[in-house]
């Protein structure tokens, strides 16, 4: 593979760093955060750290593990590819609505687009988004 396609690759994946983990991590931006609500996707966000960390979460509403951890992949491809329109600092918990499994693909990217608008909203707004 060329140079410049491996550097184009290395530049849209996902590191595992930048993927919130752990109870306390995800409890912390649950409580302390601000909520986003998107038609497939709710955000929560807290605005501290260094770095921008992500994790993915599935509404209890989808009842099979199999459709959780599909769910969990769609909206985990659309914010890669989505994600530097998201702030550069504090954490994200992105949960899948029970909708998200029938969404049409770029419904669900545009979605996602939208939601980094407004959270980089609410991290430069201190908290109030506007629209």
């Amino acid at each position: 593979m060329p140079a410049e396609k491996r550097a184009e690759a290395r530049r849209w994946r996902l590191p595992r760093r930048r993927i919130l983990r752990g109870r306390g991590a995800f409890e912390a931006v649950f409580e302390k955060g601000k909520t986003v609500r998107g038609r497939y996707v709710t955000g929560f966000y807290l605005c501290e750290g260094e770095q921008f960390r992500v994790g993915f979460a599935v509404s209890r509403k989808v009842r099979r593990k199999v459709d959780r951890n599909r769910a969990k992949r769609r909206v985990r491809e659309a914010y890669r590819r989505c994600q530097y329109g998201f702030p550069k600092r504090g954490s994200a918990v992105l949960v899948a609505r029970e909708n998200v499994l029938e969404a049409p693909w770029q419904e669900l990217m545009r979605d996602v687009e939208e939601l980094g608008q407004k959270l980089c909203e609410l991290d430069s707004e201190s908290g109030q988004v506007t629209g």
